[in-house]
């Protein structure tokens, strides 16, 4: 018998019995308005016209998986609270009747938003490891930091995805480390970014919002990864 999507999820929770002393993320990556976020709101203001709608929907939808995450100290909460976004951006829930964020997503992207559920599962594989080890973590920078890629190519920017990926995690990296409660985890993003380091080529005009995250991010990690 096929089991319902609610019947999987339920499983999925099953499988997860461990919970956290203390959240792995501080409270400053539960701020889900891009004001609130000095960085993002830099980087907004270097949009070209109607470009900025998409590059802030995405944001913010990125700032509400963070949410969910720093604002759970059990995986089980966050879980629960990553599935409505996912039923959300995949069409299965009325969510789009209470959120303008899920509207304005569902009409600015052809799929209705279902190209970013991958955002969703790199918060829900962050937010349920046991233990952050060092592949874990690089996956889930790689992961959060490949948006870049796909807002490039919703809005038909032609770039070299690795390029952007680059700059992208300058950003994901310095925010990461900025809001990690363990200095461990932290030194380990600080050190996964050096490693990565190397010269970076210029983006579009049209990018220049994620050159300027990329300009925040490297500032903030040489300065051993103090707030953006």
């Amino acid at each position: 018998m096929r089991r319902s999507y609610g019947q999987r999820e339920s499983e999925r929770l099953e499988r997860t019995p461990f919970s956290f002393s203390t959240p792995r993320l501080t409270e400053g990556m539960s701020q889900t308005d891009t004001r609130n976020n000095a960085d993002l709101e830099v980087a907004l203001g270097y949009a070209v016209g109607s470009d900025r709608h998409v590059f802030e929907s995405t944001f913010l939808l990125d700032r509400e998986l963070a949410n969910a995450v720093a604002a759970s100290s059990e995986p089980m909460i966050g879980q629960l609270r990553l599935a409505w976004w996912r039923d959300a951006l995949s069409g299965t829930s009325a969510a789009t009747r209470d959120s303008a964020l899920v509207a304005s997503i569902r009409e600015l992207w052809p799929e209705g938003g279902h190209e970013l559920v991958f955002l969703i599962d790199a918060w829900e594989a962050f937010a349920t490891a046991p233990e952050l080890t060092t592949s874990i973590v690089d996956r889930f920078i790689s992961e959060r930091a490949s948006m870049g890629a796909i807002l490039a190519e919703h809005l038909d920017i032609p770039v070299t995805k690795r390029v952007v990926d680059q700059a992208m995690r300058d950003w994901v990296c310095a925010d990461l480390a900025a809001h990690l409660t363990s200095e461990e985890e932290r030194q380990l993003v600080l050190s996964l970014w050096a490693k990565s380091k190397s010269a970076r080529q210029s983006l579009p005009r049209r990018l220049r919002p994620l050159a300027v995250l990329s300009a925040l991010g490297q500032r903030a990690l040489n300065e051993g990864g103090r707030a953006i």
